[in-house]
């Protein structure tokens, strides 16, 4: 159970990097210290610090000198407690997605609609990736840019990562097309590259200090797109007078206008 003392030191983190805390068993390591005595420290503690470092440098930026600085340990006991600096980047990366990836996918599963599934991620991650106690951007999409840098086990955990984003994308424009909400004959994967790639670039403005405000313009000029993505992605051109000008003619004014952040 955590304690007083560790509750106050977490104050600062967000709610979900909090929730995965509490959740967890709070594994006590006892890896001997360089100087022969046992020394004890919190896993959960040492990883979730662990995620933080990488989230704000991407693994090859990561020094064993600043995570070892940041998890309160010696080198022999991070290797003792995680193997090594890779398997310490693919546990801190599963961290990351069970907690502040859930907050920001969320909408997908609880929103009516898909238009407000897909502008609720939007804007989620428009406020994850701006929060001021926190890395900005995203650890998978900017964990490990240069691949040739990095083990081809991160790549590959990376890779997977992302592409299981764009599978929930996908999945959530499919269940809509499949109950009417969206025409028949667009391509759900277009769209789902579309808005995939539209967070990518997010992550990218929040790393050079852009902030919720304009993280959110971003959003909200992604779902003027919409209307749009969801006619023409993946309709054949031969169906572009027949289909897309007759939708086209029901986009007046009053219903691509933004209310409340959602178009």
């Amino acid at each position: 159970m955590c304690n007083d003392r560790y509750i106050n030191r977490c104050t600062s983190l967000p709610i979900a990097v909090k929730r995965y805390i509490y959740r967890s068993l709070q594994k006590r390591v006892d890896p001997m210290s360089d100087k022969g005595r046992p020394r004890s420290f919190d896993r959960a503690d040492a990883l979730m610090r662990a995620m933080q470092v990488f989230w704000e440098k991407g693994y090859e930026g990561a020094s064993l000198t600043a995570l070892t600085a940041a998890m309160g340990i010696n080198p022999p006991s991070l290797y003792a407690a995680f193997g090594c600096k890779e398997a310490l980047y693919l546990e801190a990366m599963e961290l990351y997605v069970q907690t502040v990836g859930t907050e920001i996918w969320a909408p997908l599963e609880t929103a009516p609609t898909a238009r407000e599934a897909v502008n609720g991620f939007l804007l989620a991650t428009a406020e994850a990736y701006s929060q001021p106690d926190t890395p900005h951007g995203c650890l998978i999409a900017l964990g490990g840019l240069h691949q040739a840098a990095i083990p081809e086990a991160v790549c590959e955990a990376l890779t997977r990562h992302r592409t299981e984003n764009m599978d929930k994308l996908r999945h959530r424009l499919e269940a809509a097309i499949a109950a009417g909400e969206l025409p028949g004959g667009v391509d759900a994967g277009a769209i789902a590259t579309f808005y995939a790639t539209v967070q990518h670039g997010m992550s990218i403005l929040a790393r050079d200090g852009g902030s919720y405000e304009a993280l959110k313009n971003v959003a909200n000029g992604a779902m003027a797109a919409w209307y749009g993505a969801t006619i023409w992605m993946g309709r054949r051109d031969d169906q572009d007078d027949e289909i897309g000008g007759r939708d086209l003619a029901k986009m007046d004014c009053e219903s691509v206008r933004c209310k409340g952040g959602i178009f």
